[in-house]
């Protein structure tokens, strides 16, 4: 929450008494009273989109009403910095207004990549699906008694959805933190639809020698599994975004109780 405590609103100033010092406290009281009733006729609307955020199912595609909600994090903190932007800023209270729009800032660009998120997911577990039953048909393809059209058969098909596959994760755009899945799954994609193709032909012209390496490199390529360094460091860059906020919000509360002692 960005609220300042109610008693930050009463400050004084070392020298005051004259009209100048008591005209500087009382804009600087009548700015955090404004931060604080700007933040407050907001607390609802936040509350709403935390629970919309725990709420999400993101194993299937989002409802328009859910992505609705999403959207509607990001036009909340737009409006919120909007508003805290209006403020009119005393001297004193300037650091502490420049930590807060940092905070939002950052509040802001932490929920565009979750945005982000919702909606590539959905696409992104609906395709692993795909793959998992074009692999489970294909195993029913390649069984000891199955024949050589039958395995071929199995092999093209198999291509032909991986093929599909690429292209729409291709088309697919991917948040920072998940983009180096997107293109590991690309990569490791369209080395299995190559393999399958030279399997088919190899099939097709007996070679077993062939058929016997291109086979070991196959099953090591779709039993790939695991994170990759990139991926790792995406999800690192995504933790230090939230530790950011919070580092921020440390901030903001440091401001705030430096200028009311200041102040006092």
């Amino acid at each position: 929450m960005l609220a300042l405590a109610a008693g930050a609103a009463v400050v004084l100033l070392e020298d005051g008494g004259d009209d100048e010092a008591q005209a500087r406290r009382d804009a600087v009281a009548a700015y955090i009273v404004e931060v604080n009733q700007t933040q407050q006729t907001l607390i609802v609307e936040l509350e709403k989109i935390n629970r919309a955020y725990r709420e999400l199912d993101l194993k299937g595609d989002p409802t328009p009403a859910e992505l609705e909600q999403v959207d509607h994090v990001e036009r909340t903190l737009k409006q919120l910095r909007s508003r805290f932007t209006a403020l009119e800023v005393p001297v004193e209270a300037r650091k502490l207004h420049l930590e807060l729009l940092h905070l939002v800032d950052l509040q802001a660009a932490f929920a565009h990549e979750l945005s982000a998120i919702v909606r590539y997911l959905p696409i992104q577990a609906r395709e692993h699906r795909k793959l998992a039953a074009a692999t489970s048909k294909l195993r029913d393809a390649l069984v000891k008694k199955a024949s050589v059209a039958t395995q071929r058969a199995g092999f093209e098909e198999y291509r032909t959805t991986l093929r599909a596959v690429v292209v729409r994760l291709e088309h697919a755009e991917a948040p920072p933190v998940l983009e180096p899945t997107r293109t590991g799954d690309i990569a490791r994609l369209t080395r299995l639809s190559s393999l399958a193709k030279e399997l088919a032909d190899a099939l097709g012209k007996q070679q077993a020698a062939e058929i016997d390496r291109l086979s070991r490199q196959f099953v090591q390529t779709s039993g790939t599994t695991g994170a990759t360094p990139a991926e790792r460091n995406a999800v690192i860059a995504y933790n230090r975004r939230l530790a950011a906020i919070g580092k921020q919000r440390l901030a903001v509360n440091a401001e705030r109780n430096r200028l009311d002692l200041k102040l006092r």
